[in-house]
């Protein structure tokens, strides 16, 4: 009974393998995983790469999975981003600007 439950899950899990090894960098919603990086973590080592790649982020390839989660976090935000600051705080200095 042991044996058959270890061979089911390990079917099931060569399975969700090959179907993200299918997918390609546009088959990911990256804005709604970036964020929520608990979203991120649930993804496979390779299906990051994908982002990394995508992006040339090629040296963070051999860091370990949180690194790259961190990584694809910090590079979705700054593109999110550009001047790299905060839009909340760009909004309110706008508000107070235009009180004065």
């Amino acid at each position: 009974m042991v044996d058959f439950k270890k061979k089911k899950r390990a079917e099931v899990r060569a399975k969700e393998s090959l179907k993200a090894k299918e997918k390609n960098y546009q088959d990911y919603g990256w804005n709604d995983l970036c964020e929520d990086p608990t979203k991120l973590k649930k993804l496979r080592v390779p299906e990051l790469n994908k982002y990394l790649k995508q992006h040339r982020l090629d040296k963070h390839l051999k860091g370990t999975k949180n690194d790259k989660i961190k990584v694809i976090t910090r590079h979705w935000l700054l593109q999110m981003n550009p001047e790299g600051t905060d839009p909340l705080q760009t909004s309110l200095t706008k508000r107070d600007e235009a009180e004065n």
